[in-house]
């Protein structure tokens, strides 16, 4: 895949890094991961359930908002849809929006180095990419 560039960002994105990361940005500080109603039926339908029971065992309601629960193990939180057998996201096809934009999230916009701690997908950005 080629390195995604966004404008605003001082870093590149290389994808590929994906697959061998280990799901760094699934697990960390407690969080919030946003879901839309769009997210949630499509990841209800790749578990092969109803929204109903997806949203009754997946997701919190916070500030009004739908976000996925977390698994605290081992003194990190993870993403309850982090599966630790592959080391990455159980629905990756179909992850919420939010984890789609990722690492060009608002505050890696000015916070270089956190972004260059949780993503092993980071590089520099050089004229012509």
């Amino acid at each position: 895949m080629p390195v995604i560039v966004k404008e605003g960002y001082d870093f590149c994105f290389d994808p590929d890094a994906c697959g061998s990361c280990q799901g760094y940005c699934c697990s960390g500080e407690s969080g919030n991961v946003w879901l839309s109603d769009i997210d949630a039926k499509k990841i209800s339908t790749s578990l092969g359930m109803n929204v109903i029971d997806f949203l009754e065992q997946y997701v919190n309601r916070s500030s009004n908002r739908l976000s996925l629960k977390e698994n605290y193990v081992e003194g990190t939180f993870q993403c309850i849809l982090y599966n630790e057998k592959i080391q990455g996201c159980s629905v990756y096809d179909v992850r919420p929006e939010q984890c789609r934009l990722f690492p060009f999230w608002e505050y890696f916009r000015e916070n270089r180095a956190a972004v260059l701690k949780e993503c092993p997908g980071i590089r520099e950005c050089h004229s012509g990419e």
